[in-house]
């Protein structure tokens, strides 16, 4: 009975959004104590090596599978492993945890979006308007309250980074449906190894660029110890099967529960003003998934 609750993709996808609520809350954790780019190395580095060693008898038996599609996955591990996350730990430097947070809730427009452009899949009327509802709420913490100034307003470079961010996870979302069928510890072990392919070139950049990457605080090994096992592994397993089960559209939709969990961590562990418009745009937030599931539900 409790594995099979354990196993609901809804509760599969709750628990990749408490972990990438921790995940935004990491974010801001690191500057400082760590560059974004070390951080993406470092944390695939050991979930890399934590999955093969656990995964190793599945990935010995999918291997003709992996073989075959080896391409797509390091593709795909580079596009949404490292090259999402290296971006959202670059708009951490310049933005609040909270705002890091909240601002996912984009994604899953630009799932729609996506979806319908490449693949001409329908939108249904419940999913237009659940994202409508959550976007109000991403747009309330743009515009710090005040939808009136979106307009003359312009955007923190940590936002627009945010932005790009919400594109490639979308984009990596979506992709996920051509995911050959495998043991989940061989899938995440191949993508993680993606990952870590990806987050070598982006540090490898980053160091022609003069930045001391090897300058890193104890903090900053906390940091990376946690990113790899919760974001890196859990969250990654747990999301990936639960988009199997519900369709990109609707896991999209669960990525908006990260900003109710990462504004509490953040006001809790990192003493950040939580303000009214914040609490208006959780509200929505939540209001616009519970919208969009009954799209599944009818």
């Amino acid at each position: 009975m409790l594995k099979k609750i354990i196993t609901a993709p809804q509760v599969l996808l709750f628990i990749a959004a408490c972990c990438w609520g921790g995940n935004a809350v990491a974010s801001k954790l690191a500057v400082g104590n760590i560059t974004p780019m070390m951080l993406t190395f470092s944390r695939w580095v050991i979930a890399v090596a934590v999955l093969i060693f656990l995964g190793r008898k599945h990935i010995a038996k999918d291997w003709p599978l992996i073989k075959r599609n080896l391409p797509y996955l390091i593709g795909m591990g580079c596009l949404g492993f490292s090259l999402f996350n290296a971006t959202m730990y670059s708009a951490a430097q310049f933005i609040p945890a909270i705002h890091v947070a909240i601002e996912q809730a984009a994604v899953p427009l630009i799932i729609f979006i996506i979806n319908l452009i490449m693949f001409k899949k329908p939108i249904r009327m419940l999913h237009l308007i659940g994202y409508s509802i959550t976007t109000i709420g991403v747009m309330l913490t743009i515009s710090k309250g005040n939808l009136l100034s979106l307009n003359m307003q312009t955007l923190n470079f940590g936002d627009l980074l945010m932005l790009i961010a919400c594109c490639i996870y979308a984009l990596y979302t979506v992709l996920l449906f051509k995911k050959p069928t495998m043991h989940w510890m061989s899938l995440t072990a191949v993508l993680a190894t993606g990952g870590l392919i990806g987050g070598s070139i982006l540090l490898i950049g980053e160091l022609s660029l003069g930045v001391n990457s090897f300058d890193i605080t104890w903090k900053g090994v906390g940091v990376i110890l946690f990113a790899a096992i919760f974001p890196s592994i859990i969250a990654q397993a747990a999301y990936i099967e639960g988009n199997a089960k519900l369709g990109a559209n609707v896991a999209g939709l669960f990525i908006n529960l990260v900003p109710v969990l990462g504004v509490l961590l953040a006001v809790v562990t990192l003493g950040e003003q939580l303000h009214f418009y914040h609490a208006i745009s959780l509200v929505l937030v939540l209001g616009g998934i519970f919208v969009a599931q009954r799209a599944k539900v009818n």
